[in-house]
């Protein structure tokens, strides 16, 4: 089983220190990595860090019993491959202002009420060619997850950043 938090303190010889540490990201996220590194830069200068910690986990627990109001699907195993992938090639490419008005207008032409987002609009866009390079079978199952940071979203208070340990 893999770590989900590891750090480590190398001393020199001559008074140096280099300090080191790895995480799984369920842990934590970039703000909070930010964060924690500041923090422990400012407690091994004698500062206050920035922020102080909040050590009550209470506000993590789950519910006794558990008690999901959705099913999370971002916790399925991916869907297996129908057909073997190809060996994979990466390439940039330049989505121009005009090509990027050209796709939202074509969009929001046929949608109805509904207006999408530049990103909305370009994220489908993007993963619609990624898929269309796969060569992937036509009844494959596929899946796009975004993350998102939606604490300020949560009913409870939360800190702007967090790392869970």
């Amino acid at each position: 089983m893999l770590s989900s938090y590891w750090s480590g303190v190398t001393t020199f010889k001559y008074g140096g220190v280099s300090t080191g540490f790895t995480s799984h990201h369920t842990l934590e996220d970039g703000p909070s990595t930010f964060l924690f590194i500041n923090s422990w830069a400012d407690t091994a200068r004698g500062m206050c860090p920035t922020i102080a910690p909040v050590l009550d986990r209470s506000i993590l627990r789950a519910r006794d019993p558990p008690a999901p109001k959705f099913h999370h699907v971002e916790f399925e195993p991916s869907p297996p491959l129908k057909t073997i992938p190809r060996p994979s090639i990466v390439s940039l490419f330049k989505i121009m202002a005009e090509q990027v008005k050209a796709l939202k207008d074509r969009v929001n032409a046929t949608s109805g009420n509904t207006k999408y987002s530049t990103y909305s609009i370009l994220t489908a866009h993007i993963w619609r060619c990624a898929i269309k390079t796969r060569d992937l079978a036509q009844d494959q199952q596929i899946r796009l997850m975004i993350p998102i940071d939606s604490r300020n979203r949560l009913r409870r208070p939360f800190l702007p950043v967090t790392l869970a340990m």
